[in-house]
């Protein structure tokens, strides 16, 4: 997704990406592909869908600095979380079981921590450069890792620390090479 996203905020915003933050998203992914090594998958038509997901994020941060500066971040977090659930519903049917207690609570936990998150992400897409926050998407990896860890007891390897390093590396690169040059067309301020 941050590579999609810095590349559709150069064509479509024309954002100007210097070759640091190229860098940085490069190196953010080569984190990524180490953490998830995607070499030990079985392949199936269930790989897309990583492919997908990050298509349809990289989408939905380039349309939301589109959206009406009037409307309220939490109008916003509404209608995403009315999409999400609707399409929750409409893929549930194929492969649902019923959620224990436990479940019911990461659900929760999960949906709190996205009524936290999302209006935070839409105030920074509004008033920052896409190509500068795109990156910061990998940072997700390192929650997922630590859940892994906290949950299921799964201890990162080698590799998994190696990507870690990097991708902690690729933002530190990022909050160091300064801000880029973007017409204001579609940005607000708060």
């Amino acid at each position: 997704s941050p590579i999609l996203l810095t590349l559709l905020a150069m064509i479509v915003l024309r954002e100007r990406v210097n070759a640091g933050r190229w860098l940085a998203v490069l190196v953010g992914f080569v984190g990524i592909v180490l953490v998830v090594q995607p070499w030990d998958a079985h392949w199936n038509g269930f790989v897309v869908l990583p492919l997908l997901a990050a298509v349809f994020g990289a989408s939905r941060d380039l349309v939301t600095r589109y959206i009406d500066p009037q409307l309220h971040p939490l109008q916003i977090m509404l209608v995403t979380m009315v999409l999400v659930s609707l399409a929750g519903a409409v893929l549930a049917p194929f492969n649902w079981h019923p959620l224990t207690a436990s479940h019911g609570l990461w659900v929760v936990l999960s949906a709190l921590c996205l009524t936290l998150a999302l209006p935070c992400l839409v105030m920074a897409i509004r008033m920052g450069e896409l190509s500068f926050i795109a990156p910061f998407n990998f940072s997700g990896i390192l929650v997922a890792v630590a859940l892994g860890y906290l949950v299921w007891n799964d201890f990162p390897n080698l590799p998994m620390w190696l990507g870690i390093g990097l991708i902690v590396i690729a933002g530190v690169v990022i909050c160091r090479h300064g801000k880029t040059t973007q017409p204001d067309e579609g940005r607000t301020t708060i």
